[in-house]
């Protein structure tokens, strides 16, 4: 008499890896690296924290690949945001790691060549598990990217006008003496900045 019994397959995991970057539109009124650094001072003033280096898994590498950036940090609705130096963009890099179990039905009465095929189709059948879960985890984790991009971007924006506004006193300074400055923030949200200058 045969009997029915589960063979349970070794559990197949997987890595998930979205990342969301905002690169700031920096105008040119000071050199590259005199705006990154107002940018940055921007940023701080708004409560971004000076944090050590940490490890970013870029996506699509290997598990285990990672690349020191970012020097500014900040948590949006659980999502942490690093502002890397370097590249002078805001960066958000969700990682997940997945798996699913497989049990495979045999037979008692199963030959060895069966036994073997049932493996292999239960092995199938759980990475296509596996793909399936990716694809559903990855979406997850873009939705969770998308809901803090307006918050992101706001960020962008305000240290932006600070630092394009830094830049306009400073540049002004090197002109000559500065008389009087004014700025306001208009309907459409642009910044305007008025400043008088004595010409040296």
């Amino acid at each position: 008499m045969s009997y029915a019994y589960k063979i349970k397959l070794e559990r197949l995991s997987g890595e998930v890896c979205e990342k969301g970057t905002w690169k700031p539109s920096l105008m040119e009124i000071l050199s590259p690296a005199e705006m990154k650094e107002l940018f940055r001072d921007a940023l701080l003033e708004q409560g971004w924290k000076c944090s050590e280096p940490v490890e970013a898994v870029e996506a699509g590498t290997t598990k285990g690949t990672a690349r020191k950036t970012a020097s500014l940090s900040m948590e949006i609705e659980g999502v942490q945001c690093d502002f890397d130096e370097e590249n002078c963009e805001i960066r958000a890099i969700l990682v997940e790691e997945i798996s699913v179990e497989q049990n495979v039905t045999a037979d008692s009465d199963d030959n060895a060549v069966l036994k073997e095929a049932r493996i292999q189709e239960g092995k199938r059948q759980q990475k296509q598990k596996l793909d399936t879960a990716k694809i559903d985890k990855a979406r997850q984790l873009t939705a969770q990217l998308l809901s803090i991009e307006s918050q992101v971007k706001a960020q962008i924006d305000l240290a932006s006008h600070h630092a394009h506004a830094e830049a306009l006193n400073i540049k002004a300074a090197r002109l000559g003496d500065i008389q009087s400055t004014q700025s306001s923030v208009n309907a459409e949200g642009t910044l305007e900045v008025t400043i008088h200058v004595q010409m040296k």
